[in-house]
């Protein structure tokens, strides 16, 4: 799964790509690093409605993440909702700060890893 964080980004950066496809990368390397710190702990998310926003929020109980850092994900999950279903415009400030928070997650989920000794091993599902 890191190696999937990893491709979202780097496309997500991709400058070739439409906003609406960066912002879409950078959400799903958001959610991936939010699923696999999960996973490493041996949890999952079941499919259930809102399980996106859920995922986003455990990372305040796996990563550390911050209040504030885990609004900022709500209103991305939110943006990236309308993009989608009501095509509304997304703008290269949005994109730039979803790529940045995903960078930085990806970043601290690796140290989190690390630090238990995770980083390079499979975890059950990646």
């Amino acid at each position: 799964m890191r190696d999937g964080i990893a491709e979202c980004l780097a496309d997500a950066v991709n400058e070739q790509n439409h906003n609406p496809n960066r912002l879409t990368l950078a959400y799903t390397a958001i959610l991936k690093c939010a699923l696999l710190a999960l996973r490493a702990l041996d949890l999952r998310m079941k499919p259930v409605r809102g399980h996106h926003i859920y995922a986003m929020e455990s990372l305040g109980e796996t990563l550390g993440t911050d209040s504030h850092e885990v609004d900022y994900l709500r209103e991305l999950a939110q943006a990236r909702h309308q993009e989608m279903y009501e095509s509304r415009p997304v703008t290269d400030g949005e994109v730039e700060e979803a790529i940045e928070t995903a960078t930085a997650l990806a970043h601290k989920l690796d140290t989190w890893l690390k630090a238990r000794g995770l980083l390079g091993l499979k975890t059950k599902g990646a």
